[in-house]
């Protein structure tokens, strides 16, 4: 592509961390979610089956 420029952008490292930090607890968050929904299913599963639950968050998990 001649004769054009490439607009150059620039970020602070404080930045780039604060989003970082952000997509590492969006992430996090995702993943709490779907432990929970799994322990869900799979307490639901055991009861059906005639076995004991022992209650687990998915902090405790994690």
């Amino acid at each position: 592509m001649e004769g054009r420029t490439m607009k150059r952008l620039r970020f602070t490292e404080e930045q780039i961390i604060r989003v970082l930090r952000e997509a590492e607890a969006g992430a996090k968050a995702a993943a709490r979610g779907f432990l929970d929904q799994l322990h869900d299913i799979l307490r639901d599963a055991i009861l059906e089956a005639g076995g004991q639950v022992i209650p687990v968050t998915a902090k405790q998990i994690a």
